[in-house]
């Protein structure tokens, strides 16, 4: 069982959804800053449309989660 910050109990197969989130929105934040975009193309450009399902995202993806992201150093 997976406790997660928000939503529900989870089992580790349903939880693997954020998983792959996290793991997609790094790969592309960081391809776009290794482009030499700005924050604002690629907010434009990490789209990942395939994750698009809960009623915030519109807001929290490109408005909150990809300039967090944005900002952090590459590894």
């Amino acid at each position: 069982m997976v406790i997660p910050g928000h939503c529900q109990p989870a089992t580790p197969d349903t939880f693997s959804f954020s998983v792959d989130y996290l793991d997609t929105l790094i790969t592309e934040v960081q391809a776009s800053v290794f482009a030499a975009h700005d924050l604002e193309m690629t907010q434009a450009a990490v789209t990942m449309e395939e994750f698009r399902g809960y009623a915030l995202w519109g807001w929290l993806h490109p408005m909150v989660n990809v300039p967090i992201t944005y900002a952090e150093p590459a590894q």
